[in-house]
């Protein structure tokens, strides 16, 4: 099932971007682990250039930094975590388990990191301009 199938709340990224942007390619900067909820926020920088940003994003930018929200998060598996970690495969699947839809997770990159989990929903929960530096 694609990502933007499973995110209550797609409708800010579509208007950004004009389509719901892919992350296969791009790097996770962080990951947090939250007990409350227990809540997973990982935030993904996109080189990707917003086709409609906000008027209110003055500063100059080249990408966008989004985060998102697993809530309701069980049954997590996280290894080889690195300093560069660029998404290789997103994908999630809905499973109905004693009449909860349940999101299963599972999450790997170029560098060998692998992570999985189930959770009851998926938020986008901020995007915001950010000014890339790019390699010569």
């Amino acid at each position: 099932m694609k990502l933007s199938e499973c995110v209550s709340n797609p409708q800010a990224l579509v208007s950004i971007f004009g389509h719901f942007p892919n992350f296969i390619g791009e790097q996770i900067t962080t990951l947090l682990l939250h007990q409350d909820g227990p809540t997973i926020d990982m935030i993904v920088d996109l080189a990707q250039t917003p086709k409609s940003p906000p008027k209110r994003w003055k500063e100059k930018f080249n990408g966008v930094s989004v985060e998102l929200s697993f809530f309701g998060v069980e049954s997590l598996s996280l290894t080889n975590w690195s300093n560069i970690n660029i998404i290789k495969d997103f994908s999630v699947e809905m499973e109905e388990v004693s009449g909860i839809n349940w999101k299963n997770v599972e999450l790997s990159t170029e560098e060998g990191v692998r992570f999985s989990f189930r959770c009851i929903d998926i938020r986008v929960t901020r995007i915001t301009p950010a000014l890339f530096i790019e390699n010569e």
